[in-house]
């Protein structure tokens, strides 16, 4: 039995559908583009240009442009504050470019899934997504995104209250952005280095290594980023007691921010402008602006700045002598700062429960406190210390050989 073959189609017309094939896919391919390059200025319109990419690389069954488009439209979620959806869309994209066997893809995608676990105050999960993100760059063969891993990986240990571990971290990505010669990931890692020393308060190395950043940023256009660098310093004159040029500096940090809609840096400049009006002596105006940064910290999954929001709260209401309620909400910063892991926040809670015990005089219940606050931190210095002295040892081996 002969089997009938339907007509070939008609040379012209196999023609004509490459060629719409190949103007839809450089259509895609062009969308991705112009919405990579306006991330940072406009999320907004650059996660409409993603998904217009993303549907029609779909039609055309082009699973590789569909995972990059995924990616980029989470990446602009981040930046716009909406962090559960953009966390399914980066888990879309991860499980695409697991099944087209693209390591460095899926190592951009679960070093974005790291970053929103940390924001989300599970640092040790952030940990674990971001050290297999460093090891897909090292199969991908990738140096330049693993650099930029290593930044976010000391970001995370910052969370967790390592900072000499976010140091040995950031001088390993450093050194990298220099023989790479990229000037994007050098100033991030200056950033990073100055926010590492001021948490072991180190506050000279943090205001100099901040203005470096500063200089850098905008000498190369890059005004997001100097709008962080300029928060920084505003937190750094906050620390100082220079209140007036704290205010300026911070004011113009939350202004550029917010045009490009980077909810994170607007969440960390709202609590820092709440911490001023709390110095300067105006706690209803610190109320409000530590309302509005747990506001935005719930509805954007930022557990950990919402936490912080509420120990600020916490310390408002025990200086305007309500003790109870400030009991309560220290007590519930503690409870849901353990479950997330982020230890460092319980320890300030219990500090926060012992300086409420005692204005009560409660001495037994605040000495209590006091010890537990003080267990917590030795662990986290301890932790510390003993990155720090691996560092060193480190370094004399490559000073030996």
């Amino acid at each position: 039995m002969v089997t009938k073959r339907a007509p070939a189609a008609p040379a012209g017309a196999s023609r004509s559908a490459r060629t719409r094939r190949l103007k839809h896919e450089a259509e895609a391919r062009e969308k991705l583009l112009e919405a990579e390059a306006l991330s940072n200025r406009d999320p907004g319109t650059a996660f409409k240009l993603a998904q217009a990419a993303g549907r029609l690389a779909k039609r055309l069954h082009d699973p590789m442009t569909e995972a990059q488009a995924l990616l980029r439209q989470a990446s602009c979620l981040k930046r716009l504050g909406r962090a559960r959806n953009a966390i399914h869309l980066a888990q879309s994209a991860r499980q695409r470019y697991a099944a087209i066997g693209n390591p460095r893809g899926e190592g951009r995608a679960l070093l974005l899934l790291g970053t929103f676990a940390n924001h989300e105050g599970e640092p040790a999960r952030a940990l674990a997504l971001l050290q297999e993100a460093r090891q897909k760059f090292t199969l991908a063969e990738d140096p330049v995104s693993e650099m930029h891993t290593l930044n976010n990986l000391a970001a995370v240990r910052l969370s967790l209250g390592d900072p000499a571990g976010a140091i040995r971290e950031l001088q390993e990505a450093g050194g990298r952005a220099a023989r790479f010669g990229n000037t994007e990931a050098r100033i991030r890692t200056l950033m990073n280095l100055g926010v590492a020393h001021e948490a072991l308060n180190d506050l000279e190395p943090y205001r100099a290594l901040t203005e470096k950043a500063l200089s850098l940023a905008k000498d190369s256009g890059d005004e997001p980023t100097a709008a962080l660098c300029r928060a920084n310093l505003g937190h750094y004159h906050l620390r100082a007691g220079d209140f007036g040029k704290a205010r300026q500096l911070l004011g113009e940090a939350l202004a550029a921010v917010r045009s490009t809609g980077n909810a994170a840096a607007e969440v960390d400049t709202l609590l820092d402008l709440g911490r001023l009006e709390a110095r300067a002596g105006d706690p209803e105006a610190a109320a409000a602006r530590f309302g509005e940064v747990r506001r935005q910290a719930r509805a954007a999954g930022m557990r950990e700045p919402e936490l912080t929001s509420r120990l600020e709260i916490g310390r408002l209401k025990l200086s305007r002598g309500d003790h109870a309620a400030a009991r309560a909400e220290f007590s519930a910063v503690s409870k849901l700062a353990a479950r997330a892991g982020v230890r460092a926040v319980v320890a300030l809670a219990h500090r926060g429960l012992a300086r409420v015990c005692e204005t009560e005089g409660e001495i037994k219940a605040a000495l209590a406190e006091e010890r537990t606050a003080g267990g917590i931190e030795r662990q986290l210095l301890q932790a510390s210390l003993h990155t720090l002295l691996e560092l060193l040892r480190e370094r004399i081996t490559e000073g030996a050989e």
